[in-house]
């Protein structure tokens, strides 16, 4: 392996990670300012998790933005990847769940931003499945590859994945 190429992963693993922040930052605003309106469907109860919708963006949303903070600020490469990880894993289990029921409306990711973007329903749940299959098999892949650099480059002193900078 030459020398350039932990830089290289490194780089790459960082990109993505500031792309799932900016992701996160992004549909984090969306259910947190979505969340403040007074639409009637806020008002009603998730199948899933049974709290209403409101409460549900806010929360979600709140979440969404403590991960994008951290993609963003942080240089801690696995537990950045960990939890953009876990939040898409999250998010494909509540997807699945939905299905399951037979719920075949199409997801409030970006809370009620879909109208003022001119982009329909259906058009914003499909863009935003593909977004989370991304987020899903890129912070996954990533992570277990980086379990393996790590291991590789475990007595290195240029272990690409280590770095202690905040």
């Amino acid at each position: 392996m030459s020398r350039n190429q932990p830089q290289l992963f490194e780089r790459w693993f960082q990109q993505f990670i500031y792309l799932a922040g900016i992701i996160f930052l992004i549909t984090g605003s969306a259910k947190v300012f979505s969340a403040t309106g007074t639409e009637s469907v806020l008002s009603v109860i998730d199948p899933i998790i049974k709290l209403s919708f409101r409460n549900l963006f806010l929360f979600a949303g709140l979440v969404e933005l403590v991960i994008a903070f951290i993609c963003l600020f942080t240089k801690q490469i696995m537990l950045n990847l960990a939890l953009v990880f876990w939040m898409a894993a999250n998010f494909t289990a509540y997807r699945v769940g939905l299905f399951l029921i037979g719920w075949h409306r199409p997801c409030g990711c970006l809370g009620n931003l879909s109208d003022p973007l001119g982009i329909a329903p259906q058009t914003a749940d499909l863009l935003m499945k593909a977004v989370l299959a991304v987020l899903l098999i890129g912070s996954g892949s990533l992570f277990f590859y980086g379990l393996k650099m790590n291991k590789i480059f475990k007595y290195s002193s240029t272990a690409p994945l280590t770095t202690n900078e905040t």
